[in-house]
């Protein structure tokens, strides 16, 4: 069962959730998969890939995270 539907039965069946920090990464994920269209997860991909490349020493995971953190 993915984050999403396991969180909305939650909330119905107790009224509230918490989340801890995995579960909150991965409802991150499944919610930009749900509202990006094709192009702009290919554009944002690319961006990532793009800065990705040029560090020294990053896993893609690593990466990632550090890059997400400077969109904002």
């Amino acid at each position: 069962m993915n984050v999403i539907s396991k969180l909305r039965r939650d909330i119905i069946e107790n009224g509230s959730v918490t989340l801890d920090i995995d579960e909150f990464n991965q409802l991150q994920k499944e919610w930009i998969l749900r509202t990006m269209d094709k192009q702009a997860s290919k554009a944002l991909a690319t961006d990532f890939y793009c800065w990705w490349r040029d560090q020294k020493g990053t896993s893609a995971e690593q990466g990632f995270d550090e890059w997400w953190e400077l969109q904002r």
